[in-house]
């Protein structure tokens, strides 16, 4: 199955949402009636890369036709057909009896259809093109038989120049600057340009820690939340990548999801470099032993390389981006917004961790500080978050992640203020205010069951919901004035909307 023939397509491949609904669309009719024996779809190494491996899967050669290949122009080499990257399509695998069911499933979504090949015993991939065999190779060659081939790694010296930075004394003004921070600051500007209330299943809209979808034949909702801070994985690419598994859990858990799989775009620079190399293994090393620590599967993924610029002498630092998907009973989900009258709850220790924070990446960096590392009382924090919320007995819910405790509270409290008190006996207020210690989450609770969510998450009471402000400790900030710093980059980037008028 594939998308319909299109003119003047350029090299590089293109999405089409439609397009792609339709195919999926048609699969899953497909599967719906029983016809399908496997199927896979066609990324990277395109028919080539996606035939064979689903031959060998099931301990079979394949012969392919390359003339019935459904093409989006005409002249193409046999080359350019096997390894084409074209995006909306799929190869499924059916008894012969059921080749027609296949083609009047693709005729009803008007999509191109091809019986493009033939499994066989011989394992061996052959490719036919204009009457001839232009491909002859063994199937163990092709998957799985390649030869490793173990790049030099160097361990990469520190990202981060040792700066020091003297107590902040304005911390009102920190606030709001870390709040502007295009980081940290809402970025409505991107989803408001698409379409989020398609087929109505939208729960939980854009802007909080995860997307909720319902799911009209199931009676669960599935949730998913995706990104990782690439400072805190330059610092140590291991610790880095293991932590964003647990940042994405943590996001799902303030709606009551349970995670069950994790896939990746692992972004790098030029792996022959020794160093990017070093980060590119560690990260997958982490990514593998982060998930084994949460107990959920990596079900899919890709790697991209060479982003880097031969120009500017730059190159991005290693983003190995998680996304992951939850589910979640049907359910009032609590909100991201603090309630009038609400305790402030927070679950989980803060530590020493400056280093990779957006209040370096806004004023220096801490010497003294150290980066985030991941300990195993953040899978417990999580578990327990979830149960509470999944209970009902909680009103809102935020995990703590960039910018920490400060830009947290200030999210939450939009909407109706608060006043929070920081004992400085716990730590410095630099660290109380913008350490990024990972696994901890603020959640607002009504009077009444403050006691029962203390005993059953740990968390210790810092404030209380409502009085039209957020005082944290000694600093006042009027609500005006965070909603102007966290909506800086909406305006920088589409506009003031009285100037659009």
């Amino acid at each position: 199955l594939s998308s319909t023939p299109d003119e003047d397509r350029p090299s590089v491949q293109i999405g089409d949402p439609y397009t792609e609904k339709l195919i999926i669309e048609a699969t899953l009719e497909a599967m719906d009636r029983g016809i399908v024996e496997a199927c896979k779809d066609l990324g990277a190494a395109g028919l080539a890369g996606a035939s064979s491996e689903m031959a060998a899967g099931g301990g079979l050669g394949i012969r392919i036709f390359a003339d019935a290949v459904p093409l989006r122009e005409k002249g193409l080499t046999t080359y350019e057909i096997l390894l084409a990257e074209s995006q909306e399509r799929m190869i499924i695998e059916v008894r012969p009896e059921n080749v027609e069911e296949i083609a009047e499933i693709a005729r009803k979504y008007d999509i191109a259809f091809g019986v493009v090949g033939v499994l066989t015993q011989e394992k061996k991939f052959v490719v036919e093109h204009n009457g001839e065999v232009v491909v002859d190779l063994p199937m163990d060659l092709l998957v799985g038989g390649a030869p490793p081939y173990d790049r030099k790694a160097r361990k990469r010296r520190a990202y981060i120049p040792p700066l020091t930075l003297t107590e902040v004394s304005d911390y009102r003004n920190a606030i709001l600057k870390i709040l502007s921070s295009p980081n940290v600051a809402f970025k409505d500007w991107v989803f408001r340009q698409y379409d989020h209330e398609v087929q109505i299943r939208t729960h939980v809209k854009p802007g909080e820690d995860c997307g909720v979808l319902l799911d009209p034949m199931c009676e669960h909702m599935i949730a998913l939340s995706c990104g990782c801070n690439p400072r805190h994985v330059a610092l140590n690419p291991y610790e880095g990548t293991k932590l964003s598994i647990i940042e994405n859990s943590s996001n799902l858990a303030v709606v009551g999801a349970e995670p069950i799989c994790i896939v990746n775009c692992l972004n790098f620079g030029n792996p022959e470099d020794e160093e990017v190399y070093w980060d590119f293994r560690e990260s997958v090393r982490g990514l593998g032993d982060g998930a084994r620590e949460i107990g959920v599967p990596v079900v899919g993924g890709n790697v991209s390389f060479y982003n880097e610029s031969e120009e500017f002498g730059t190159e991005v630092l290693p983003t190995p981006s998680i996304g992951m998907v939850g589910i979640l009973p049907r359910m009032r989900v609590p909100s991201m917004y603090l309630s009038e009258g609400d305790s402030i709850v927070l679950v989980g220790a803060t530590y020493d961790e400056m280093l990779g924070s957006e209040f370096y990446g806004c004023y220096g960096v801490l010497s003294e500080s150290n980066a985030p590392k991941f300990r195993s009382e953040y899978v417990n924090n999580i578990k327990k978050v979830r149960e509470v919320v999944r209970e009902g007995i909680v009103n809102s819910a935020h995990d703590l992640s960039i910018g920490g405790l400060a830009v947290g509270i200030c999210k939450m409290a939009l909407k109706c203020g608060a006043e929070v008190r920081l004992e400085s006996n716990s730590g410095t207020l630099n660290t109380l205010l913008f350490s990024e210690t990972y696994g901890r989450f603020v959640l607002g609770v009504e009077e009444e069951l403050v006691d029962e969510v203390l005993s059953k998450t740990g968390g210790q009471v810092i404030g209380k919901a409502g009085g039209g402000r957020i005082k944290i400790n000694d600093i006042l900030l009027d609500l005006s004035d965070v909603q102007t710093a966290l909506s800086s980059l909406t305006k920088t980037m589409i506009g003031d909307e009285n100037e659009r008028k």
